[in-house]
């Protein structure tokens, strides 16, 4: 946990100024300064980034910051997405404005960091209780075989989706579970990615004509949009 910080800014959405910077790893060392360079410093070292919306929040005002920081975008860990997905009965991830978690001290993004790290270790918690229930051992902590074993049980309790047109399901959808939608969303975001949308899939940045009725032999590999 020491190669994970989790943060949380305040900004002053007209101006884009960042107000104030809050940040806890996971060995405890904590950050609440304004200053960009002194935060660039104390994310020497990080290997991930949690926060709570951060994706469509914090990473708006802070993104270079983070890049600069030698952060890669797919080490950036949102636990808005997770939470109800791991307690889908229990709305523990309370909001207030942008989707930002409770706190006695709304203004004080130490406080909210430290917010989200519990709320992340309470869904690795959820996660690890069935892996612990049924292998004695948290997932981290087992075989390939298990972990294995443990996917495969996931795959089969998690649901499907229905088959659906541009994100609207077909007919009626049974509930999805937390391997299920996680999965999806890791699909999602490989496919989706800079690196793989130019240099795996087959790619052009300035389309040709249009041909609508092309054999599908004649396509060759998938194209990333």
């Amino acid at each position: 946990m020491n190669s994970i910080a989790f943060i949380d800014t305040e900004i002053e959405p007209r101006s884009r100024k960042i107000l104030d910077i809050g940040s806890i790893k996971g060995d405890g060392s904590s950050f609440h300064k304004t200053s960009i360079a002194d935060f660039i410093q104390f994310l020497n070292g990080t290997k991930f980034i949690c926060g709570h919306n951060i994706f469509n929040h914090d990473i708006k005002y802070i993104g270079k910051v983070l890049t600069d920081a030698g952060i890669k975008s797919s080490s950036i860990i949102d636990t808005l997405f997770l939470s109800p997905l791991l307690f889908p009965t229990k709305p523990y991830h309370a909001l207030l404005k942008d989707d930002k978690l409770q706190s006695e001290d709304t203004n004080n993004p130490l406080n909210d960091s430290i917010k989200a790290r519990d709320l992340f270790n309470d869904e690795i918690a959820a996660f690890n209780a069935g892996c612990v229930k049924n292998h004695k051992a948290n997932f981290v902590d087992l075989d390939d075989a298990k972990r294995m074993a443990v996917l495969k049980e996931e795959e089969k309790s998690s649901g499907k989706f229905s088959p659906g047109v541009w994100g609207t399901a077909i007919g009626p959808q049974e509930p999805v579970g937390f391997y299920r939608s996680m999965k999806s969303m890791a699909i999602w975001a490989y496919f989706t990615s800079e690196e793989i949308g130019e240099n795996v899939l087959s790619y052009d940045p300035i389309p040709g004509e249009y041909d609508g009725c092309k054999p599908l032999s004649d396509i060759g590999n998938r194209w990333s949009l």
